[in-house]
């Protein structure tokens, strides 16, 4: 069976990409922590969702030079992570320039180890929060982003080589997310969202405000918002 390596950063979208991949592919799920204030929750949800999908392959790297660098709330505390409903029409604090490239490059270096021949990103360019599409609030979750990748890589790798870059979310709303996602049983109640917190969910922040308008578009119960309503 062909294989596809897929980034798995332990949230809602990259769990339905990976069981949009699990249909055709064998997994290799990739997760990255870069010093990121929930790097431990992340990273669980990650391998447990691995262990959920059968995953074949699994990879679990570092990326230090990111919190070395700095400049933004992700990976420096002293930065305070803005609200979701603060964000206007700037780049919020939580960008990290330098991340996905250098996540893909590492997607890439597997793939080529494992002979995979696609590499799955789960970010879509068309939600919006605070009526700001996602594709200008993160630059790098742009469609030509990835396109201009794939064509880096026809030139970056060697001609026995045949990788490509594959963002089937990238057009998807909120409620068809998380729709396709029930469809094909993405263990929801194993992923983590929220920037600020490891132990309960903030509720406010860019992660969570997208996580709870996309469940609330699909008039579906959000696990992990049930379990927080059940605890004492």
């Amino acid at each position: 069976m062909k294989t596809a390596v897929v980034l798995m950063s332990g949230g809602v979208y990259s769990a339905v990409t990976a069981c949009v991949a699990k249909e055709e592919y064998e997994l290799a799920l990739l997760h990255v922590s870069f010093g990121q204030r929930c790097e431990e929750r992340e990273r669980r949800a990650a391998e447990e969702i691995a262990g959920h999908l059968k995953a074949p392959h699994t990879l679990v790297t570092e990326l230090p030079f990111v919190a070395q660098v700095g400049g933004n709330a992700r990976v420096d505390r002293k930065i305070p992570i803005e609200d979701a409903a603060a964000i206007g029409p700037h780049v919020p604090n939580t960008f990290v320039p330098g991340l996905m490239p250098s996540m893909l490059g590492i997607a890439t270096g597997w793939a080529a180890q494992l002979r995979a021949e696609r590499i799955f990103v789960g970010v879509t360019e068309t939600i919006a929060i605070a009526s700001q599409p996602g594709r200008t609030l993160y630059p790098d979750y742009r469609r030509e982003f990835f396109q201009r990748y794939g064509y880096l890589l026809e030139t970056a790798l060697p001609e026995r080589i045949k990788v490509k870059v594959e963002v089937p979310l990238i057009d998807f709303s909120h409620k068809d997310t998380v729709l396709l996602g029930l469809r094909l049983k993405t263990p929801f109640h194993l992923t983590w969202s929220c920037y600020r917190n490891d132990d309960e969910p903030c509720g406010t922040c860019y992660g969570c405000a997208v996580r709870s308008q996309a469940f609330a578009a699909a008039g579906a119960v959000d696990p992990l918002a049930a379990a927080a309503d059940a605890w004492p």
